[in-house]
């Protein structure tokens, strides 16, 4: 990406995925960061070793979900065969 285009052309959402797309990759470097944190910590007498916490982790306890009940799966149909019948 040009920095023309980043600076003068880019909408909030394209900057929003550039930075989740960035972090994401860069993820792997910060596991291992930790992981050798973690080790140097314990190899110093740390028992507990290094407990680091990143905004993914976070992310990832917020997108896990419990499926719908049947009672929602029935409104979810109803509200499809609606817009179903209207767009015939």
């Amino acid at each position: 990406m040009s920095p023309e285009y980043f600076h003068e052309r880019l909408t909030y959402s394209e900057a929003a995925d550039y930075l989740d797309g960035l972090a994401r990759r860069y993820r792997g470097d910060w596991e291992q960061a930790r992981l050798i944190a973690d080790v140097t910590a314990r190899c110093a007498g740390n028992k507990r070793g290094v407990e680091l916490e990143f905004p993914w982790e976070k992310e990832d306890e917020e997108r896990k979900y419990a499926p719908p009940t049947p009672e929602e799966m029935e409104q979810i149909r109803a509200i499809s065969r609606q817009i179903k019948s209207i767009h015939k």
